[in-house]
């Protein structure tokens, strides 16, 4: 006997969920996939300078990955949002992470986004001065 089994997308589960927002995103996947991995990072074992076509580079020897699962975020992002609210922060203030991406940006971009605490995005290669005028016309509360 063969049993008919309606295969959906993540998109049509999350519009039958209402999903609207980035946090309601994470916090469905939490609940959907709570023990599976989530967030890996590597730890550097070795860095050195080498150069290409002229330009000084630093590179990097990785270690294997260290993953953290959905649940075990969950609980990290939690704490960071709690955090952000004893700074003071409130919903629709406005963030920056002066940082380049990374797992520790990410858990504090979605504890922001937990209390709709704005993340304004910034490339971390700016300079201090030109970073400066950028974020003083973003109004921003905090930077981190």
């Amino acid at each position: 006997r063969t049993v008919d089994v309606k295969s959906t997308t993540l998109e049509e589960e999350f519009k039958e969920a209402n999903i609207q927002t980035v946090h309601q995103v994470f916090d469905f996947c939490v609940k959907k996939y709570t023990t599976k991995k989530c967030v890996g990072t590597r730890a550097v074992i070795k860095e050195y300078n080498k150069e290409k076509h002229g330009i000084p580079q630093i590179r990097q020897e990785l270690g294997e990955y260290n993953w953290l699962d959905y649940l075990k975020v969950n609980e990290k992002v939690s704490d960071v949002g709690r955090g952000l609210r004893v700074l003071g922060l409130n919903p629709r203030d406005k963030i920056v992470i002066y940082a380049e991406t990374s797992a520790n940006w990410l858990l504090m971009a979605l504890g922001g986004f937990q209390h709709s605490i704005t993340v304004v995005t910034n490339d971390s290669n700016l300079d201090l001065d030109n970073s400066t005028s950028y974020f003083t016309n973003s109004s921003l509360k905090f930077w981190l």
